[in-house]
């Protein structure tokens, strides 16, 4: 059997992370398939990511050729959503050095069996999350002027399709994160990563990524407070099993975030303000992905999706 390679590249805050982590459960160790993910840092994800994102001028195949050939299995997966770009945000255009990835896909493409899996959204809750995502990180701009530092005119999900799939000689699927609550659409898409996976082993996943945990991990990170591992795994229970408010939970274990609250609260309502922004968005990016999905997105996942 030919080596396959799998190139799973998100994308962000489309559900990437979900997946990543039903892929580690779900793929038994010491098997068929090695997958590399990007908690693993491994130098080729490194080097690619540098490459697409023009820190540097080229890219050496052979990397994953000498990976391919030492490795005993047949099936490799390279997973990382920042192998299509950096995060809008930290780039103004969508996706501008894709290209660059397709390129190496094609020439690895003449050496293997060769699946691309991209996962998309609504472009108007993809920039929406996007923005909330950076103000977690400490972005001080409301969401309009978040906006307006964008170049909304390249942020077409059906471009990104043509650089990634048209002229293709290779297997692609197409995941969006609308479609998160099939269980036979994630199933499948997760297949062709893994042939023969076992649908029982998958977790659930939805669209409330990231979980309750990760999510006071970051609004605890950009509120400057100092927490332990043990105080946020409490909270989440008091939160999860107690019905307990952020507030009223924190406060079970000695900490008091009062004060806190009320200065997010009015950091945050940039975001609630944002939501006819959102309505207006949603209007004008709805026709390019009908086109995207009905152009790169199988029969049976338009029929899914209405």
């Amino acid at each position: 059997m030919s080596k396959r390679l799998v190139w799973h590249v998100g994308a962000h805050k489309c559900a990437t992370t979900s997946l990543q982590l039903a892929l580690a459960r779900a793929i038994p160790p010491g098997g068929d398939t090695l997958y590399i993910a990007p908690k693993d840092k491994h130098p080729i994800i490194e080097d690619l990511r540098r490459y697409v994102w023009g820190v540097q001028p080229t890219f050496d195949i052979d990397a994953i050729v000498e990976l391919a050939s030492s490795f005993q299995g047949n099936n490799i997966i390279l997973s990382e959503e920042n192998l299509i770009g950096r995060m809008p945000g930290l780039s103004f255009e969508f996706y501008p050095h894709a290209h660059r990835l397709r390129q190496i896909i094609d020439q690895l493409a003449e050496k293997y069996e060769t699946i691309v899996l991209l996962q998309s959204r609504e472009m108007s809750r993809f920039l929406s999350s996007c923005y909330k995502f950076r103000v977690a990180h400490g972005l001080a701009s409301d969401y309009a002027a978040f906006l307006q530092s964008m170049r909304l005119d390249t942020f077409k999900w059906l471009n990104l399709g043509r650089v990634l799939f048209d002229g293709a000689k290779f297997e692609y699927s197409i995941l969006p994160i609308e479609e998160l609550k099939n269980e036979q659409a994630v199933f499948e898409f997760c297949h062709k990563a893994v042939p023969g996976i076992n649908i029982s082993v998958l977790p659930k996943i939805n669209e409330s990524a990231p979980t309750l945990l990760r999510s006071l991990s970051l609004l605890f990170s950009y509120l400057g407070r100092p927490i332990t591992p043990v105080q946020l795994n409490m909270i989440q229970k008091h939160m999860e099993t107690s019905g307990k408010n952020l507030r009223q939970a924190a406060s079970l274990v000695d900490i008091d975030v009062s004060t806190d609250m009320a200065k997010l609260a009015r950091r945050m309502s940039a975001t609630q303000a944002g939501s006819s922004l959102d309505t207006l968005l949603a209007e004008y990016f709805s026709d390019d992905y009908e086109r995207f999905l009905e152009r790169y997105c199988s029969r049976a996942a338009l029929e899914t999706l209405g």
